[in-house]
């Protein structure tokens, strides 16, 4: 707020910002933070400063940080660009200084691989940066965090939900851990127990079933209990609640579900500029409405489920989440009698599948919810799905 205070202030009175390398690195540092809108605002002040900069170190930094905005807007293709052309065309690979920062551009390029679900390209890109043994600094050790909980997230989007259990608890053994940081690798790791417990519980003579299903409880549910109390807006929050519906609806805990799923969407309405993960988060919050009793409300949930990923995505191809709500609203239909609604709902669900396969960015998509929704409707119908 008083940065933004103080750039509307030499605008208004016409002055000129300070180029100095130092205040180009507060603009910086304030523009990790914040609504996209603020941190689009500071960057594009940061952009004016480097004309006159030298620093082969800024102009990386400022390119790390306009890639993770253009991420979070949605436009992964613009920041994969934006990290290609600086990458072809710099010497910054040589510039110790730079280390760091040239490892925070290839985990960028990574994570957007993995947004489009190329988890083979995002493990390459992870592995193109490594530490300088000789200067370890705290800017080293943040990236090395990043790095690992990339490759946990890269094995969590693949299915490897057991190795990548391992890196998200790395991520939380690391110590001086921002707290942001903390609730993130939390939530990831919640969620990855969720979907282990699922894969345990089926498993012959399993010794495991419910295990991992306490263990991700006992992570989630005091730090929301302490976040409601302090900090019920932040991201962390919204984070780690969804991950505790998620538990309440495994345990067929309906109702304590639905009071968390009612709260999330509440906050998630209010978001003025919502970013890539919200619109995630909002969209995951819909899904699990559609889940919880009673039947009577279950197809309006599931459309809702829909419309609100068409009103953030509406141009883009169907994905397989829109299969996996399609397949449940078949089901719905066949319950009600309605076999003709029904088929037509499965048939577009397979024009899906054809081309999509499972995909586990939300716990149980690929996994639990999608072998319950296959199961009932080849019990319904003998119908399955092309493979």
């Amino acid at each position: 707020m008083v940065l933004e205070h103080l750039l509307r202030s030499y605008a208004d009175i016409d002055l000129e910002i300070p180029s100095e390398d130092e205040v180009i690195e507060t603009f910086l540092a304030a523009s990790r933070f914040g609504p996209l809108t603020r941190r689009r605002l500071i960057l594009s002040w940061v952009d004016r400063l480097l004309e006159e900069s030298t620093s082969i170190h800024l102009r990386a930094e400022a390119v790390y940080q306009r890639s993770v905005v253009l991420r979070l807007k949605g436009d992964i293709a613009s920041s994969n660009w934006l990290l290609q052309e600086f990458l072809d065309r710099s010497n910054m690979a040589s510039e110790i200084k730079s280390h760091h920062v040239l490892g925070r551009l290839h985990l960028s390029r990574a994570a957007n691989y993995a947004y489009s679900f190329d988890f083979s390209s995002a493990n390459t890109e992870v592995q193109k940066w490594n530490p300088l043994p000789s200067t370890i600094t705290e800017e080293q050790l943040e990236v090395v965090w990043n790095q690992i909980h990339s490759v946990g997230r890269i094995l969590r989007g693949q299915g490897f939900f057991d190795k990548a259990c391992l890196f998200f608890e790395r991520c939380l053994q690391i110590h001086q851990l921002r707290e942001s940081k903390r609730y993130l690798a939390l939530s990831h790791l919640a969620d990855t127990y969720i979907e282990l417990d699922y894969l345990r519980s089926h498993e012959i003579n399993s010794h495991y079933a419910g295990e991992l299903l306490d263990k991700a409880e006992n992570l989630v549910k005091v730090e929301v209990e302490q976040l409601r109390s302090r900090s019920c807006h932040s991201k962390g929050f919204r984070r780690l609640l969804l991950s505790l519906s998620e538990i309440e609806i495994r345990r067929c805990r309906f109702e304590e579900a639905e009071h968390a799923l009612i709260e999330l969407c509440g906050i998630y309405k209010h978001l003025a500029d919502p970013d890539i993960v919200d619109r995630l988060g909002h969209i995951r919050t819909f899904i699990a409405l559609a889940r919880i009793p009673p039947a009577s409300e279950s197809e309006t949930r599931w459309t809702n489920a829909l419309n609100i990923g068409r009103k953030y995505y509406p141009l883009e191809e169907e994905v397989f989440i829109v299969a996996l709500i399609h397949l449940f609203i078949c089901t719905i239909r066949l319950h009600h009698g309605d076999s003709e609604g029904g088929k037509a709902a499965f048939d577009y669900a397979a024009d899906i599948c054809r081309t999509k396969s499972p995909q586990f960015l939300i716990p149980g998509a690929g996994t639990y919810m999608f072998d319950e929704v296959q199961c009932q409707i080849q019990s319904l119908t003998g119908w399955k799905l092309p493979r």
